[in-house]
């Protein structure tokens, strides 16, 4: 049910197919409780064909879920433990980080090894007009990209 619910949102949503529909995981699963993704994974991936699925969750549900049918891993920061996973193509650096300014918009901050698991509607994303919101985008993402090129440093 729901990998068939997500097809039909992203098809009423005009989400391209060759895109990826990513299942959240957003809880810390551990030792039996992941078994249950061995069923409940491939069953989400057949629903959502022709879109590609993918995984979001914590780096032991990653690990655990492997296999051809998940094409995509997004490691969650909560249940993490501050630890990148070498085989998560996204990971959440920061959640409800509030940009532009002080009428700005909490949002969480990840960062993609490709682009690739990735979709965002044309025209959807916001382009501030405040000249010192874009001055501290791009300096707080260049200290972003310091801290993930040191954290891809020091993955195992």
């Amino acid at each position: 049910r729901d990998g068939l619910a997500a097809r039909q949102q992203a098809r009423a949503a005009f989400q391209p197919e060759a895109s990826v529909i990513h299942v959240s995981v957003d809880v810390g699963l551990t030792g039996n409780a992941l078994q249950g993704l061995s069923a409940y994974l491939p069953a989400f991936a057949d629903a959502v064909a022709p879109y590609g699925a993918g995984l979001y969750g914590s780096g032991p549900v990653l690990a655990y879920a492997s296999g051809p049918k998940i094409v995509s891993r997004w490691e969650t920061l909560a249940w993490s433990g501050g630890r990148l996973l070498s085989g998560a193509d996204v990971y959440q650096l920061a959640n409800s980080v509030t940009i532009g300014g002080t009428s700005g918009v909490p949002v969480d901050l990840d960062w993609a090894r490709t682009t690739s698991p990735l979709w965002v509607p044309t025209g959807m994303v916001p382009q501030s007009a405040d000249p010192d919101a874009a001055l501290w985008q791009k300096s707080y993402m260049a200290r972003v990209r310091q801290a993930v090129t040191a954290a891809l440093n020091s993955v195992d």
